[in-house]
């Protein structure tokens, strides 16, 4: 059952990983599409852009950490010294993403 969920996170990370890569990828030409329909409109559009690829690009960094994470609980080593590290890892991330 362990393996089971093990590679059902994994398959959610890669879906995850995926998702976030399409979004910024796209996310700039939504926001040209948007400057064209409301060109009067005076919001900076290149730094919200960008400030919003950096935010979404956090996502993937902790994703790669949860994935470092699973292969530690399937080798049964996750209560180590070096798991925790990697938690602290996943911390920054997030506080790097609400910053």
């Amino acid at each position: 059952m362990a393996m089971l969920a093990s590679r059902l996170l994994r398959v959610a990370l890669v879906v995850l990983l995926l998702g976030t890569v399409l979004v910024q990828v796209l996310l700039p030409v939504f926001a040209s599409d948007e400057g064209r329909i409301l060109p009067r409109s005076r919001l900076p559009r290149r730094p919200y852009s960008v400030a919003a690829i950096l935010f979404i690009g956090c996502g993937p960094g902790g994703a790669a950490r949860v994935w470092r994470l699973l292969s530690m609980v399937n080798g049964g080593v996750i209560f180590t010294r070096r798991a925790l590290r990697w938690v602290d890892v996943i911390t920054a991330c997030a506080a790097v993403a609400t910053f």
